[in-house]
């Protein structure tokens, strides 16, 4: 009977390293980048914890080994590693990549002689490529019809004018309206999906008690009511959270009045 309490303390001392990983504290990092990488977001999308980097580029937020961080900011693109313990033992440096567009190699020809007939005759002409032959990537799909306004229907040239029937007619049908509101609920649908993937359900339940089968709803009605879809469209993932913040408690107030 004596030897239950030792095996009980034995158990507990080998859950204490279980527990002690469990937890979170804060961890401490720092951009490669320096002062270029001030303002730049450090979401941590496992424990629902965000902060912004300062003057020199270093930032503290709260972590565990296991937890995903995600990297945000309009000139890097987005990055996102998985904590380890040796982030906590070792100095925590990130790098960013910036976005940058490159030119290609600019040369001069040959100088102009004055003569039209000659000079085009020096000129030696490439056969014709696109950007597949460029290995850059392209639009495949198929192109998205365009909506033209009432008031560009009708066209004055000199005295006379010519007017878009089919334009008219589709503005006066109200096609053009159904159209873009169509488009307006599928980029809706677009971002819904996108924002729920990118935060987590984690995210929305614990933080916001919000249920999963009304995290969608949820997202729409902070898209009909805020500008988030433009904040998260421009990356500007504090002020997308910002809002969360603000509509949950009055979106969860509407619900316990619809039940």
């Amino acid at each position: 009977m004596r030897r239950v309490p030792r095996i009980k303390w034995v158990v507990l001392l080998l859950l204490m390293p279980l527990c002690v990983l469990a937890q979170r504290s804060p961890l401490q990092g720092s951009f490669a980048n320096g002062e270029a990488a001030e303002g730049v977001h450090i979401i941590n999308r496992t424990a629902n914890r965000y902060t912004i980097a300062d003057q020199e580029g270093a930032f503290e937020i709260v972590a565990k080994p296991g937890d995903t961080l995600v990297f945000s900011a309009v000139q890097y693109q987005l990055d996102a590693l998985i904590v380890t313990p040796d982030h906590f033992q070792e100095e925590f440096i990130v790098t960013l990549q910036e976005y940058r567009n490159k030119l290609g190699e600019v040369r001069l020809g040959n100088p102009l002689s004055g003569s039209l007939e000659r000079d085009l005759s020096k000129i030696a002409i490439a056969p014709s490529i696109n950007y597949y032959d460029l290995g850059i990537p392209g639009f495949q799909g198929v192109h998205a019809e365009k909506i033209i306004p009432l008031h560009k229907t009708v066209k004055f040239v000199g005295l006379g004018f010519g007017i878009d029937v089919e334009a008219l007619y589709k503005n006066l049908g109200g096609y053009y309206k159904n159209l873009h509101t169509k488009r307006q609920w599928e980029q809706e649908n677009a971002d819904a999906v996108a924002m729920a993937q990118t935060y987590g359900s984690t995210l929305f339940l614990e933080r916001y008690h919000i249920p999963m089968e009304k995290i969608d709803d949820f997202l729409y009605y902070c898209m009909e009511t805020s500008d988030i879809q433009k904040n998260y469209q421009s990356g500007n993932h504090a002020l997308v959270l910002d809002v969360f913040n603000e509509k949950a408690l009055v979106y969860q107030n509407q619900l316990g009045g619809k039940d």
